[in-house]
């Protein structure tokens, strides 16, 4: 199993408790050239779940266009 962050040690007691199940990669969704270079080697995959987000706390029609594209 691949886990896959922005920061390391938010994987730090998933790989204690299953030390031989969880393989933890840390990069940066947002910057895809990042993404695309760290996954480049990883076999294809059976399932996934993608839990990746982001809360700005803005009036929707005042937001601008790269918070909206965020």
């Amino acid at each position: 199993m691949y886990a896959l962050t922005k920061n390391g040690a938010n994987l730090e007691s998933l790989t204690q408790e299953f030390p031989d199940k969880v393989i933890p990669i840390t990069c940066d969704l947002s910057d895809w050239e990042e993404t695309e270079k760290v996954l480049e080697n990883i076999e294809p995959l059976d399932c996934l779940v993608n839990n990746a987000g982001v809360a700005f706390r803005e009036d929707f029609f005042q937001c601008s266009a790269q918070v909206f594209d965020k």
